[in-house]
């Protein structure tokens, strides 16, 4: 059995597959550091927040990444609720009451 992958280096992967154009290989990745027990941080979640907010019909997934991020303990940074209002506002509900 060799060595599992770190935090950092999944962070990294998650990060370049987004940067690639592949979120669905980014979420993947997301997943199997679950499944591995490893904790994700900020650095993991934030590319999939950017990219995922710019597409209106991803909401749910924006959504979901938000409360997992939340309920893991980890800080949302300004940029992160900046990709949360956006995904609100361009969303399949976008307006007013759906940012607030």
């Amino acid at each position: 059995a060799g060595l599992g992958l770190l935090e950092a280096t999944y962070s990294v992967l998650i990060r370049s597959a987004v940067e690639a154009g592949d979120v669905e290989a980014g979420l993947g990745l997301l997943e199997r550091m679950r499944e591995h027990g490893i904790r994700p941080r900020r650095r993991a979640y934030a590319p999939l927040l950017a990219a995922l907010s710019l597409d209106g019909a991803r909401i749910d997934a924006v959504e979901r990444i938000w409360d997992e991020m939340i309920d893991g303990g980890v800080e949302a940074g300004e940029a992160d609720h900046v990709h949360l209002f956006r995904s609100r506002a361009t969303g399949p509900t976008a307006g007013v009451d759906a940012v607030f």
